[in-house]
């Protein structure tokens, strides 16, 4: 088993299944319905409180952000 991984020959099926890695590179930040947006989020989609930053972090912001957002 040269270069082989032990869990493709194990009798275990959850062994064998494939991992995804995610493939986005930003960070999740808390998504919170009827709040106001995060400015800075908004600007740059990004977010320097990340998790306890208390406004809404929408997944539709395109990457980079909206340059001209205005709430």
């Amino acid at each position: 088993m040269i270069g082989q991984s032990e869990d493709w020959y194990s009798t275990n099926s959850l062994a064998k299944r494939v991992r995804f890695k995610t493939t986005s590179h930003f960070p999740i930040y808390p998504q919170r319905p009827g709040e106001k947006d995060c400015a800075h989020y908004m600007l740059t989609r990004t977010c320097k409180f990340g998790d306890t930053c208390k406004f809404d972090h929408p997944v539709w912001v395109p990457e980079g952000g909206i340059p001209d957002w205005k709430e």
